[in-house]
């Protein structure tokens, strides 16, 4: 896909700009003891960061984060470029039950979605632990970036603009990518659910015994999904909100094409279907379509095997020939598909 623009546009922040003044990675802990309220939560995340740190202070900081410049990010708005051709090309897709595993695939440049909040890092310095969170928990240069423009508003590098606390649609995607970052903790999946981190006062031990030895060098893909309304379908097959999703996955997934030196794989998941309400099938079957127009492979993790097969079938009701398609036309397709009343 082409958009007659200039994609080597880019802001970049680099190694040392991600550092802090003090030199330190973990320095952000700062923030956290100001703004996050809840004891538990506070003491069990600071004892994270701190672990997850110990491994990297010794070791050369390299991650950098770079995005679409002003001008070049607000030419992914529907109206730009829905008029087009929807020409996929090749690319390949794959979905998992299981949750990230952070391991390379061969020849391929792999990134790992960031389920971001309408700023990166979301609720790190606050009471938040969903996937986002985690991810900066265990990626020390990540919340380091988080906190890079942070202030008094509790705000930080936009994923969304106009920047909004509750995204709604008609917005334009910023993603951010942080390429080459050291990822150094593996948070347990039961410290994820049902606020267990809030319930129970971990002792460092359990924390310590949850620090990589080595460091994984890994890509994160920070992208912010919309808001929907509500659960309801009709809410979530809204043409505002599909054109959103579709144009938001596009975005990020040309950021993270137009950075790499080889073939791309994207991680993603069901990405804004919790707490922003959107389905978890449309979510499925946007991001495939996404992958397809920009021409990189996806892996979906975190879908169970029955969503993802209602999904794949969905997939397939949507036929050529492409050529006679345009974006809009073929999103409409969508609209319209037989979509399960099952949308959480």
């Amino acid at each position: 896909m082409t958009l007659g623009m200039d994609l080597a546009k880019m802001v970049e922040f680099n190694p040392k700009e991600l550092n802090w003044p003090d030199g330190e990675l973990n320095a952000g802990l700062t923030h956290l003891d100001k703004d996050c309220q809840d004891a538990n939560m506070r003491a069990n995340k600071k004892g994270i960061m701190s672990s997850a740190y110990q491994v990297v202070k010794n070791q050369p900081v390299s991650g950098v984060l770079s995005g679409f410049d002003s001008e070049t990010a607000k030419m992914f708005m529907p109206n730009k470029y829905f008029d087009n051709a929807f020409r996929p090309a090749a690319s390949y897709h794959s979905s998992s039950s299981g949750s990230y595993n952070y391991q390379d695939a061969a020849k391929v440049e792999s990134f790992w979605v960031d389920f971001s909040d309408a700023y990166l890092g979301g609720g790190v310095f606050r009471n938040g632990f969903l996937q986002e969170e985690a991810m900066c928990c265990e990626i020390p240069e990540l919340a380091n970036a988080a906190g890079l423009r942070w202030d008094d508003k509790r705000k930080g590098f936009h994923t969304r603009e106009p920047a909004e606390d509750a995204p709604t649609p008609g917005l334009y995607p910023t993603p951010w990518i942080l390429r080459n970052a050291l990822r150094t903790y593996d948070i347990p999946p039961e410290w994820k659910k049902d606020n267990y981190i809030t319930k129970n006062k971990l002792n460092t031990t359990t924390i310590e015994s949850h620090k990589r030895t080595n460091a994984q060098r890994v890509n994160v893909l920070a992208m912010a999904a919309p808001l929907s309304q509500s659960r309801e379908l009709t809410h979530q097959l809204g043409q505002a909100l599909v054109d959103d999703l579709f144009n938001t996955f596009v975005a990020a997934f040309t950021l993270a094409r137009e950075t790499a030196k080889q073939p791309v794989l994207i991680n993603s998941g069901p990405i804004g279907t919790g707490d922003f309400h959107n389905n978890r099938y449309l979510v499925y079957v946007l991001q495939v379509l996404a992958a397809q127009e920009t021409g990189v492979n996806l892996a979906l993790w975190y879908y169970p095997d029955a969503v993802a097969s209602e999904a794949e079938k969905l997939l397939g009701m949507l036929k050529p020939p492409w050529e006679k398609t345009t974006i809009n036309y073929r999103l409409n397709d969508v609209r319209n598909l037989p979509w399960p009343t099952d949308s959480t």
